[in-house]
């Protein structure tokens, strides 16, 4: 009949053992996760040429400095009020239709490129227009558009009452005590 045992003796690796067995599997993970690696050096290497590594390195270095002076620059009333304001844009942002809204944004850009073209143009010669020249503009179909477009716009800012107005800016205000 067998022995019982009664004392287990761990494997004892030396200390040079160790290394080569951390060194095998430090190997393994970087061929593992060469590709990633690759791209971490390749974005090192762009921030580092850019001038940005350095600037972290040193914001980094200096950080109870820095953070001192971000948030003394955080706690005027300005920057508070900048940061509330931006809270709702952000808020409001989120309710957008864009879908909808991306013709209208379209004619909007091509408005805008029409407005820039005619400031290029007013400079070498000066324009103006009369009372008669803007009553024939009313009779061209696009311009006729445009004021419909406007108009409604108008209409649509002019609907919301004052109480609903106030009942809507009390929902959205974000918590900005500290």
């Amino acid at each position: 009949m067998a022995e019982r045992i009664t004392h287990i003796e761990k494997l004892k690796f030396s200390e040079e053992e160790l290394k080569q067995r951390d060194m095998e599997e430090l190997q393994s993970q970087l061929l593992d996760n060469k590709e990633s690696l690759e791209k971490m050096v390749r974005t090192a290497n762009l921030l580092d040429e850019s001038g940005l590594l350095d600037m972290a390195n040193g914001l980094l270095s200096e950080g109870d400095k820095v953070l001192n002076v971000a948030v003394n620059a955080m706690n005027t009333e300005g920057s508070t009020n900048m940061l509330k304001n931006l809270l709702l844009l952000a808020g409001e942002a989120g309710k957008l239709d864009v879908e909808s809204m991306q013709p209208i944004l379209l004619k909007l850009n091509k408005g805008l490129e029409r407005v820039a073209k005619m400031e290029e143009e007013k400079e070498d010669t000066k324009q103006t227009v009369n009372i008669f020249q803007l009553l024939k503009l009313l009779r061209d179909p696009e311009v006729n558009h445009t004021l419909s477009l406007g108009i409604a716009f108008m209409r649509g800012m002019g609907e919301t009452g004052k109480p609903e107005m106030e009942r809507e800016q009390n929902e959205r205000k974000p918590d900005t005590k500290v």
